[in-house]
């Protein structure tokens, strides 16, 4: 590394800005109606994720982008794969400048260019305004150098996103198939001991409890002593308590489907979430909070109109059918879902934190890198002459 800082202090740039050493073009007015659902080639509108896909491209592998409009307006990113530019900039560098490093320069300019959106209302960045942003050119072996160099961050980071995807999946997997009806059903009929051979169809309001707290936000407690659930993934704090049991909390509306929260103990509830609490001693509250994370939002949304569910009432939980295996198998299910689930946790504690510190990593080897002596800039030179005459 310390013989590229060298090559890098005593390099000899040219600083030119991004409109004479690119060609930048703006992309085609596509609609999803006129793209091919089923089409390859992904539609780059906002400039983060593809927008849907069609069946043509108009830009070739390797393409840097710049969103055009929206809230994503002024984003930078890079193409691996043909794609179908619509409302987005694509910027292809001339001969003595490497497409990579050109990318690399351009995200270290990320927040200046995301500075440049004008609109009131929906944002817009202008090739006008960032065509003017001066790069310094190493020499097209330099710049191979930096590119090595930066590129072996992102991959690592990139790698990383995939472990962590993987591993969720692979929990959810194994979820679905702990849960489903052809297992538990199998495993009533291949265990000896058990008296019911076949899983039995209970509805929550058979065998639970459910009611919702007492309590508004005006009694949060920043330090207090016992857990109050609202309706957030956020757990709060009060000094008083409502229940001490073992439950279920959902909340009442906002996140439903997506908030599960499980509690052994004493906590405080929020007036609009819903406690569901088992009273059948033959049934695992946790292997029903499995449950419901699954596949309680499959149902809801299925009895809702629309695509969300705005808010729940009582009889909609109380209706919720669950399969109800032995206990024992009840248990061993738990077991290897809780496992499951502290693996998944301490995934996304620890990937995202090493995540995060390459990119940092990356970000700071990308501005060492990309800081040229800016004295033999001839432009930046007259200004010097000139201010110092005034």
């Amino acid at each position: 590394m310390n013989k590229i800082w060298d090559l890098i202090k005593n390099e000899k740039v040219e600083w030119k800005t991004i409109g004479e050493v690119c060609k930048i073009r703006k992309g085609e007015y596509i609609t999803k109606k006129q793209a091919n659902e089923f089409g390859e080639f992904p539609v780059v509108s906002g400039g983060v994720n593809p927008s849907y896909y069609h069946n043509k491209y108009n830009r070739d592998i390797n393409t840097i982008t710049i969103g055009a409009s929206g809230i994503n307006a002024g984003y930078v990113n890079f193409w691996d794969t043909k794609i179908f530019l619509s409302d987005a900039y694509s910027l292809e560098p001339k001969d003595n400048i490497v497409n990579k490093y050109l990318y690399h320069f351009l995200l270290s300019k990320q927040e200046d260019i995301f500075g440049m959106r004008k609109g009131a209302g929906i944002p817009h960045v202008y090739s006008a305004d960032f065509s003017m942003i001066k790069i310094p050119i190493p020499s097209i072996d330099t710049q191979n150098k930096i590119v090595k160099i930066l590129d072996k961050f992102n991959i690592y980071v990139k790698e990383l996103e995939r472990e962590l995807e993987r591993r969720n999946k692979q929990y959810q997997h194994y979820r679905d198939m702990l849960l489903s009806e052809n297992y538990l059903n199998s495993n009533c009929r291949n265990n000896l001991m058990n008296v019911d051979r076949e899983i039995k169809w209970k509805k929550l309001g058979e065998f639970c409890e459910i009611g919702t707290g007492s309590s508004n936000r005006k009694d949060e407690v920043s330090d207090g002593m016992y857990p109050f659930f609202v309706r957030s993934k956020n757990i709060l704090r009060s000094n008083k308590y409502e229940f001490d049991e073992t439950a279920i909390i959902i909340p009442g509306e906002g996140g439903i489907g997506e908030i599960f929260h499980f509690i052994e103990g004493k906590y405080s509830l929020h007036q609009r979430a819903y406690r569901i609490k088992v009273l059948d001693t033959n049934i695992n509250t946790k292997f029903i909070y499995h449950y419901l994370t699954n596949w309680f939002k499959e149902y809801i949304l299925n009895i809702a109109v629309g695509t969300t569910a705005a808010s729940i009432r009582k009889p909609m939980i109380e209706d919720f059918e669950i399969p109800i295996p032995s206990l024992d198998i009840q248990n061993r299910i738990v077991k290897i879902l809780d496992k499951f689930s502290e693996l998944s946790e301490n995934t996304k504690g620890l990937l995202p934190k090493e995540i995060q510190q390459r990119q940092e990593q990356y970000k700071y080897y990308r501005d060492k890198l990309l800081v040229f002596d800016n004295t033999h800039n001839p432009e930046r030179e007259r200004e010097r002459r000139c201010g110092a005459t005034k």
